[in-house]
C-alpha cells in the first residue's frame, strides 16, 4: 500500500552572504522534516503553526535532522507515501530567527526507489574496482562511472540537466590543476630539471645514498609548490634518464621519490589532489598559509626517518659509489632556455606568493594559477600556445572530473 521512493530534495537554506577566514563563524542552523498525516481533519482552517498541525496530526514522522551552516545547503530524503497521499503535509522546522527559505522538489523514483542505495555501491565497487586493477585506463573507468551514475538517474525520473552535471564538478579544482600544469610544462622546455637532477648527481660526490636523498628532497618541494602528480611525471624520466647514464638500478629512486611526492604535497594546499579538494570546499575557512603551518611541521618530521626506513629496505641499492661523467652530463643536459627559464621563474614566484597572501586578498587559488598560466602562456609564445597545451595532462582532469559526476 505504498508508493516506493519518493525523493525531495531540500535546497537553498541560503541566509548568509559570503565570507571569509578572517571574519566570524557562521550561525549554525538545526532544521527538521517532518511528515504530518492530516488527513480527515480540518488542517486548512488550522492555525498554521507546528503546534497547531501537530496537534490536530492523525500521525507524524520525523524524515530527518540537521545542522547546517547559514549558506546554500541540499538534502535528499527517501520517503514513503500512501497510496493516497492526499493530506500528507511536508512540514520544515528551524531555530532560526529570521525568515529561511526552502525549496523542495519532489520526484517519483519508481521501482528502482528502494535498491537504489544498493545500485549505487554496486557501481562504486565495479569503478574501483576497474581502477584498482588497471584493466582499463582510470580515466575511461571514471567515464564509465559518470555514465552509469546519469543512467541510474534518468531511470529513477531525476535526470539531470546538463548544467547540473557541470556543476557537480568541482571547477576550482579542476582549474587550480590545470593552471598548475601548463606552468609546469611550459617550465619543463627550458631543461630545468635535467639540469636540476645532473646537479643532484654532482652534488652527491658519487653517493648513491645522497644521490637518493637529494632527488627525494627537489621531489618533494617541487610537489609541495606545484603538484604531486606532475612533478613525479617530470622527474620520473629524468630519473630513468640520469640512473641509466651512471648504470645503476632506477627502482629504489623511482619508488623512493614517489613517497616523498605523497608525503611532501600533503604539506601546500596546492601539492595534492584531495588538498586541493579541501581546499576549494573549505575556502572560506582555510588559506594556504593554514595548510603549511598545520601539515608542513608532520611532514619535516615524517621525511627525515621515512627516508632512513627506506634506506635500510634497500639495503645495496642505495649502498656504494657509481662511476659518473659529471662534466658530460653537464655539458648533454644544460638550460636550454634561459630567457624563458627567468620567465616562468617570474609567473611561478608570483604565484606562489599569491597563494600565501590569500588570506588578505582571498582570491581564489584556481583564479591565481589560471592567471598564472595565461601570462606565461602570453611570455612563451603568443602564437604558438597550442604546443604549450599539449603538455597537460588532459586525461587526468578529465578523470577527476568524472570522479566529482559519478
Amino acid at each position: 500500500n505504498h508508493v516506493p521512493g519518493h525523493a525531495v530534495d531540500h535546497s537553498h537554506d541560503d541566509l548568509g552572504g559570503h565570507t571569509h577566514a578572517s571574519e566570524e563563524p557562521r550561525e549554525v542552523l538545526h532544521v527538521s522534516v517532518w511528515l504530518f498525516d492530516m488527513k480527515g481533519s480540518a488542517w486548512p482552517n488550522v492555525t498554521r503553526t507546528f503546534e497547531g498541525l501537530r496537534g490536530e496530526a492523525n500521525s507524524t514522522r520525523l524524515l530527518g535532522n540537521f545542522s547546517v551552516l547559514e549558506e546554500e545547503r541540499s538534502r535528499l530524503l527517501d520517503i514513503r507515501l500512501d497510496a493516497d497521499p492526499v493530506g500528507m503535509v511536508m512540514v520544515v522546522s528551524t531555530d532560526s530567527l529570521r525568515p529561511l527559505p526552502v525549496a523542495i522538489h519532489l520526484a517519483s523514483l519508481g521501482v528502482l526507489g528502494p535498491v537504489q542505495v544498493a545500485a549505487a555501491a554496486l557501481i562504486m565497487v565495479f569503478v574501483f574496482g576497474l581502477i584498482m586493477s588497471e584493466v582499463i585506463h582510470r580515466t575511461m573507468v571514471a567515464m564509465m562511472g559518470a555514465t552509469m551514475t546519469l543512467y541510474f538517474l534518468a531511470l529513477q525520473n531525476r535526470a539531470p540537466s546538463l548544467t547540473t552535471v557541470v556543476g557537480w564538478m568541482d571547477h576550482g579544482t579542476l582549474g587550480l590543476l590545470w593552471g598548475m600544469m601548463v606552468i609546469v610544462g611550459i617550465t619543463m622546455r627550458t631543461g630545468v630539471f635535467e639540469w636540476m637532477g645532473v646537479l643532484a648527481c654532482r652534488l652527491s660526490g658519487g653517493s648513491k645514498y645522497r644521490l637518493c636523498l637529494l632527488m627525494c628532497l627537489v621531489t618533494g618541494v617541487l610537489s609541495a609548490f606545484l603538484d604531486n602528480v606532475t612533478t613525479i611525471l617530470l622527474i620520473t624520466p629524468v630519473t630513468c634518464k640520469l640512473c641509466r647514464l651512471v648504470e645503476i638500478d632506477p627502482r629504489p629512486f623511482l619508488i623512493s621519490e614517489a613517497i616523498f611526492s605523497n608525503v611532501f604535497g600533503t604539506a601546500t594546499m596546492i601539492g595534492d589532489p584531495p588538498n586541493i579538494i579541501v581546499g576549494n570546499m573549505l575556502s572560506d575557512y582555510l588559506t594556504f598559509t593554514d595548510f603549511l603551518i598545520n601539515l608542513g611541521p608532520g611532514v619535516l618530521l615524517t621525511a627525515f626517518p621515512l627516508f632512513a626506513y627506506l634506506s635500510w629496505y634497500f639495503g645495496d641499492g642505495l649502498r656504494g659509489q657509481m662511476s659518473a661523467d659529471v662534466a658530460a652530463l653537464q655539458k648533454s643536459y644544460p638550460i636550454t632556455n634561459k630567457p624563458l627559464l627567468v620567465k616562468c621563474s617570474m609567473v611561478l614566484f608570483c604565484v606562489v606568493i599569491s597563494f600565501f597572501l590569500h588570506a588578505a586578498t582571498h582570491l581564489d587559488p584556481a583564479w591565481i594559477a589560471i592567471m598564472g598560466a595565461v601570462w606565461l602562456l602570453i611570455a612563451f609564445d603568443k602564437h604558438r600556445c597550442h604546443e604549450a597545451l599539449r603538455d597537460v595532462e588532459w586525461d587526468t582532469l578529465l578523470f577527476f572530473a568524472a570522479l566529482f559526476v559519478f
